[in-house]
């Protein structure tokens, strides 16, 4: 893991990785409606959409950078 993180897209890995855990836990929260209700359901939407965001920028940023050393 150390490894992965090294390097200058350290920020943007680590968006990807913020991102993909708000993808998961909107996912969560869709699943378990009768947890916490079926009102949560568009509060889920919403950070599913950001993490989704999240991920799809930090993505970009990392083959753009690598894209400037080649």
């Amino acid at each position: 893991m150390v490894k992965y993180l090294r390097g200058g897209n350290r920020m943007n890995k680590v968006l990807w990785i913020f991102g993909i855990g708000l993808a998961l836990f909107s996912a969560f929260l869709m699943g378990s409606g009768k947890i916490f209700g079926e009102d949560i359901t568009g509060i889920a939407i919403v950070v599913g959409i950001v993490g989704l965001t999240l991920v799809a920028t930090s993505h970009k940023r990392m083959i753009e950078k690598s894209n400037k050393k080649s």
